[in-house]
């Protein structure tokens, strides 16, 4: 319910209530003022009775007479009863009423008479069947000495009465009405600008601080206006704070490489970054959630509840995540305090996946190379022993130690340059130089440099590749070509056949390079072009290989924008190939 009309109820109220008091207090004073005039009147009345009887020779025939007459113009009821209380006359009973009539003397009004001269009463007349009132005085004359008794209806009273009640009842609603009326016009307008005010704090409740209060009064309303509009102003400053913090924080938040998650005292997410829910393929809203429910890891909800429960101040873990698939993260959780208490709790998602991938491929590296190394050096260095500890003058063994011992160099510098040349091709530093070849002459190239090892083991290799331009680094390309086709002759069966194949599929040119000897057992084929990964590592260092090879191509097609593929089936044969941009070339491996 609005304001003025709450004023308008209780003024209303107020009004009633001091309209009926008003009423009652002045209809009792009219009553009893009335009461006073009528007995006034009835004593004056009283006075002329007298007058007349004192004109009069009293004796019984003429009293009624006398009585009858007066009370017809008086409009009252006398009665004259003597000394003795024997009623002599009544103007309202006829001559054989009055004599059946008891004895009035002890009649409290003739009482007081008989006492003070004069006396008053009122109640119910037995005669009349009627409330009464009676007023009597005493009489003496020549003729006479008795009382005379004058009395009138407590319902002709009772009438003035009502009519008084009518007219004040009507008087005093009108008033009321009319008080109502102008109170509502007057709360009204006075309510109205504290109703500006509610509207006006509504808006501002619901975010609008557009508008500004005027209202030229000099009173609490215009005191109240004013501060809701400095009010107003200081929640406008304080929001535009607010929001230029939560952008700074929002931008430092997206910006951020690592996940970040804010729980509340309870354990409940409070926020979550983009790289959070990116990084976990997190798709549904995380807000209002535990950690378990979202990361579905029993360690990060057991760091949260830790924090939270003071437990341990900082916590730092390195967790595998497996949902929703394999992640090694390095996990911090901090509590958030002020005052002594714990108002939440800050945890940080940092994927150390790709470094500890690396770490793991740089030990396997220095380990692999390390090896590789020994094999080579031992061997040298064995050889070498025997022939200074005399087997040089044995020309026969002699000549067959230095053979081992320059083809284990052979093998040694064959190795170090793949290393070399894997470690320029993955270098940041390292920048291709393009050049529009044809696939054809790319292939051709790359034959030819092989051919003798082709010849030694007869293997024919056919050329099916087309004309198709393509930028490349070329030198990078046809190292590439060589290795896979050097693979495909050392692991084909003497006799045997190669087949190489170009193709142009939408905005690449697929390259294939096809054997028909050994193959590669399928469980091999997923690590086939890691560092120094053999299938059969004795008859590859048999047969010369570093286990670096398939590497390098993989690492210049890669450089290019390009994809390898192996396709093969053990003792049928294997298809090596590549993919490169037509058109599109990176600049920068």
């Amino acid at each position: 319910m609005k304001l003025h009309y709450k004023l308008f109820i209780t003024f209303g109220s107020i009004i009633a209530a001091a309209l009926i008091f008003i009423f009652v207090y002045l209809d009792n004073s009219l009553n009893k003022n009335y009461i006073l005039q009528l007995k006034d009147n009835i004593k004056k009345q009283t006075l002329s009775v007298k007058y007349m009887f004192s004109k009069t020779d009293l004796n019984k025939n003429s009293i009624d007479e006398l009585v009858h007459g007066l009370g017809a113009k008086l409009g009252l009821r006398i009665t004259i009863i003597d000394y003795r209380g024997i009623v002599l006359g009544d103007s309202d009973l006829k001559h054989n009423e009055i004599l059946k009539l008891e004895n009035h003397l002890q009649r409290p009004e003739i009482q007081s008479a008989v006492k003070t001269g004069e006396g008053w009463s009122q109640r119910f007349s037995t005669t009349l069947k009627k409330n009464i009132i009676y007023y009597a005085t005493t009489y003496h004359s020549k003729s006479f000495n008795g009382f005379i008794r004058l009395s009138i209806p407590v319902e002709k009273v009772s009438v003035v009465s009502h009519n008084t009640e009518g007219i004040l009842s009507v008087s005093l609603f009108v008033v009321f009405i009319a008080t109502l009326l102008v109170a509502l016009i007057a709360f009204n307008l006075i309510s109205k600008p504290i109703r500006v005010l509610a509207a006006r704090a509504h808006e501002m409740a619901k975010g609008d601080f557009s508008k500004k209060l005027v209202i030229s009064k000099n009173d609490e309303v215009g005191e109240l206006a004013n501060s809701l509009n400095i009010m107003s102003e200081n929640i406008v400053g304080r929001i535009n704070e607010i929001l230029n913090n939560n952008s700074k924080f929002e931008a430092v938040l997206l910006s951020m490489f690592d996940g970040v998650m804010v729980l509340d005292s309870n354990g409940i997410i409070q926020l979550m970054n983009k790289t959070m829910q990116d990084t976990l393929q997190i798709k549904d809203n995380p807000v209002g959630k535990k950690p378990i429910e979202v990361i579905r890891n029993v360690t990060v909800q057991d760091m949260a509840e830790s924090v939270l429960n003071r437990k341990e101040g900082v916590i730092t873990k390195e967790e595998n995540l497996i949902f929703p698939y394999n992640k090694t993260m390095l996990i911090h959780a901090t509590p958030v305090a002020r005052d002594n208490k714990i108002l939440g709790a800050v945890i940080v998602f940092s994927d150390i996946t790709e470094l500890r991938r690396l770490e793991t491929i740089r030990k396997d590296f220095v380990a692999n190379v390390s090896h590789e190394l020994r094999t080579p050096i031992s061997s040298i260095k064995g050889y070498a022993e025997t022939l200074l500890d005399g087997a040089i003058e044995d020309n026969a063994n002699a000549s067959e130690f230095v053979k081992i011992i320059h083809g284990e160099a052979e093998r040694l510098a064959s190795l170090i340059n793949d290393i070399l040349d894997l470690s320029k091709i993955e270098s940041d530093t390292f920048k291709l130089k393009f050049k529009t070849c044809t696939v054809n002459d790319l292939v051709t190239n790359s034959i030819e440099r092989l051919d003798r090892d082709a010849k030694d083991k007869k293997i024919s290799i056919e050329n099916k590749t087309g004309n198709d331009e393509i930028k490349i680094e070329e030198n990078l390309i046809i190292q590439a070509m060589i290795n896979l086709i050097h693979n495909a002759i050392k692991y084909s069966n003497e006799g045997g056949k190669i087949i190489i194949r170009s193709e142009k599929q939408d905005k690449y040119i697929k390259i294939e390079i096809e054997d028909f000897g050994i193959g590669i057992p399928e469980k091999d084929l997923p690590r086939i072009f890691e560092r120094f990964y053999r299938v059969d590592k004795a008859r590859s260092k048999e047969l010369g290989g570093t286990g670096l090879g398939l590497a390098i191509v993989k690492h210049i097609i890669q450089s290019h924008g390009g994809e390898v593929f192996v396709k093969s089936v053990e003792g049928h044969g294997s298809v090596f190939g590549f993919t490169l941009p037509v058109d599109k070339q990176p600049s920068l491996f």
